[in-house]
């Protein structure tokens, strides 16, 4: 963090995820027009498994299906300038 804060170095890297959302458990909108806030959120269950590279380094996680899911929220907010 302190690199970034302060311009350092930097290595070119890539990363991909791949994460599959599947049994919603619940779903809550809000809708906050004194503070120009609205969100749609979905509690569900997440795995999900990455992978990262440089020029010299490649790190792989384990499979998604290995992943245990403590908590997954999926939403949709808008504020500010966006609120409608």
């Amino acid at each position: 963090m302190v690199n970034a804060l302060l311009d350092g170095p930097e290595v070119d890297a890539e990363v991909s995820w791949d994460i599959r959302w599947s049994h919603p458990m619940g779903r809550t909108k809000i809708r906050d027009a004194q503070n120009g806030f609205v969100g749609d959120f979905v509690q569900s269950v997440a795995q999900i498994a990455w992978a990262g590279k440089t020029d010299t380094a490649t790190f792989v996680s384990d499979p998604a299906t290995t992943s245990v899911n403590e908590f997954s929220l999926l939403a949709h907010e808008r504020n500010g300038v966006f609120f409608s």
